[in-house]
């Protein structure tokens, strides 16, 4: 994982993130872990509202027209209706090709734990609370948060305030 670095994905408007589409395979497997984080979190973000299934309320990568913060990654070439209640570690422990094709074992096993913080961020945390877990995620993977920045007027901070808090809020009050 490349988690030093910012590179923004050459075409952002594919990703479900900022409204359009799901992300194409080629595009999936080219994104580092902070694109991961920036598309995850601003999907929900902006979303605002967990992908919960109608019958039973249970979080769904994608349910009603909406998608989980790990769901918005996913390829629709790459979707199954049986990854549903499971969660990303549970999807890398089948074998069965039509469950988890080899490039999104790849890319799942490659963000595994990022993933999952973002997965039990929108399974547990309550949304008003969100961008604080998400902003701790960014922390703990050294990855910068500032794709949130956009959904509060105040600059994001971390549970300890670090040069990366620092460059935020000098960033966002200019």
């Amino acid at each position: 994982m490349d988690n030093d670095s910012y590179r923004p994905l050459d075409r952002p408007s594919d990703i479900i993130a900022l409204g359009s589409t799901y992300p194409l395979p080629h595009e999936i497997q080219a994104m580092t872990a902070q694109n991961v984080f920036d598309a995850c979190a601003t999907h929900m973000m902006r979303q605002g509202a967990p992908a919960v299934s109608v019958d039973d309320l249970s979080c769904r990568y994608r349910a009603g027209g909406m998608a989980c913060g790990v769901g918005a990654v996913v390829p629709e070439a790459w979707y199954t209706e049986r990854i549903e209640s499971m969660t990303v570690s549970e999807i890398l422990a089948h074998d069965d090709h039509a469950i988890i094709v080899p490039e999104f074992r790849a890319f799942l096993q490659r963000h595994q734990p990022l993933l999952a913080d973002i997965q039990s961020c929108h399974d547990t945390v309550h949304v008003p609370d969100w961008r604080r877990a998400l902003t701790s995620i960014a922390a703990k993977y050294g990855l910068a948060w500032r794709c949130l920045a956009r959904f509060d007027t105040k600059p994001a901070v971390a549970y300890s305030p670090s040069e990366q808090t620092r460059r935020l809020a000098a960033q966002i009050s200019q």
